[in-house]
């Protein structure tokens, strides 16, 4: 077998539908694979960044692997920045990166560059050296991709590994699949656990961790077990409901960026936060402010250099989210036992009339009918037409962001699609 037809038969194995990208220098071994592929379809580009983008885009919407590919060179730059921005946001995009044969890498040959330049903005990296290892390169690819905080990974492909031939028995795939998650500590859950059955007023932040790891009925049902208004970061939008009775938005603890007038209200009152997911990036998952000492911190976070970056945790969990949700509503339920919980009508009472305040104050600027029309009236407008149970919503960069962000509501896990 062909390494091309390899890795083909890798993505295939792995469950891959789409390719995307523009087809330079380098890719050509890839092609017969791909034609003789009844599962992959590949769409074209006019540039390399599209592609990248397109798979992004995939990625962020279904949850799935997007994959890209681009050839040598100014192939490979021109995805550069598409690439750093899955890094920014831990999105799963594996870029095929062609390449020149081996002989000619360090010669300057023509068009050559390094894949260090990804080294900065990748979760993984690798180099098909042979073509016996092709497989091992992927199954690597792919643990990266399914395992702890998703982020892009990048294969650079030389030409001469990917024309040359091995046993059918040495490329053999043995495909990762959901790739592996990891359970948090005992200890740990007992703590969190412990503090948030004796809070006063305990509030859940979901951020994209949670989303990635598709904990949606995790945050829900610990949720509404504790009666805790959730509020989302810009990423983790649409992992809670919110058109629930607990949802009071977008803005986490203690503020973030598009944060709601509910989300600020009951910010104020918390005495203990379970953040899960949020990696509390500036400024979209903090604004850096401190974070009072009565306030009680429980971080759920896959990523270790998440954990304690911005503020130290009163309880680091390093877990995944899925999984660290299950173990903790299990404890909370073995402390309250046939204890009488659920939605606190006060605890809803509160968060709708807090949103009912703050949209009354901005309905002057959603109803304004003077010319230019104001992106919120826009948004507001959008939002009476559309059925928000079938539809995805994208927003673009800047102030398209700021309109949209706060105030479309998302029903559904990925309904919105945040960058």
């Amino acid at each position: 077998m062909r390494g091309g037809d390899a890795v083909i038969r890798a993505l295939e194995q792995e469950g891959i539908r789409y390719i995307t990208g523009f087809s330079g220098g380098g890719l050509a071994p890839l092609w017969q694979g791909l034609r003789e592929s009844s599962s992959i379809r590949a769409f074209a580009t006019r540039h390399e960044r599209l592609g990248v983008e397109v798979a992004d885009g995939y990625a962020r919407a279904t949850g799935n692997v997007g994959v890209a590919m681009a050839g040598v060179g100014p192939g490979a730059t021109n995805t550069l920045t598409a690439i750093a921005s899955c890094y920014a946001d831990n999105v799963p995009v594996l870029l095929l990166m062609g390449q020149h044969p081996l002989r000619n890498l360090g010669k300057e040959y023509q068009q050559e560059i390094s894949s260090s330049i990804f080294d900065t903005v990748v979760k993984w990296k690798g180099t098909f050296t042979r073509t016996d290892e092709i497989p091992g390169i992927m199954r690597r690819a792919f643990t990266a991709l399914r395992s702890g905080s998703p982020g892009p990974v990048v294969i650079e492909m030389p030409q001469d590994v990917m024309n040359g031939e091995a046993s059918d028995e040495s490329l053999q795939y043995r495909p990762v699949g959901v790739g592996s998650r990891s359970s948090p500590d005992v200890q740990s859950i007992e703590r969190a656990a412990d503090l948030l059955v004796n809070a006063q007023y305990p509030i859940l932040n979901a951020g994209g961790g949670a989303l990635w790891a598709g904990a949606s009925e995790e945050v829900r049902e610990l949720a509404e077990l504790l009666s805790m208004p959730v509020a989302t970061t810009l990423l983790g939008k649409s992992v809670f409901p919110e058109n629930h009775p607990l949802s009071v938005g977008g803005g986490v603890y203690p503020r973030s960026r598009y944060a709601s007038g509910p989300a600020l209200h009951v910010n104020r009152k918390a005495d203990v936060v379970l953040a899960v997911g949020n990696s509390f990036r500036l400024p979209n998952g903090t604004d850096g402010r401190p974070i009072p000492e009565h306030v009680k911190l429980i971080h759920i976070n896959a990523d270790e250099t998440d954990i304690n970056k911005i503020y130290q945790a009163d309880v680091p969990i390093l877990a995944d989210a899925k999984l660290a949700l299950r173990d903790l509503i299990d404890a909370v339920k073995d402390r309250i036992g046939n204890e009488e919980r659920g939605i606190k009508p006060e605890v809803s009472g509160e968060i709708k009339e807090a949103k009912d305040k703050w949209i009354s104050e901005w309905m002057p600027v959603f109803t304004d009918s003077s010319t230019p029309t104001n992106g919120y009236r826009v948004i507001y407008d959008l939002m009476q037409i559309v059925d928000p149970d079938n539809t995805i919503a994208i927003h673009d960069a800047g102030g398209s962001r700021g309109y949209m962000t706060p105030f479309w509501v998302s029903s559904s896990p990925r309904s919105f699609v945040a960058m």
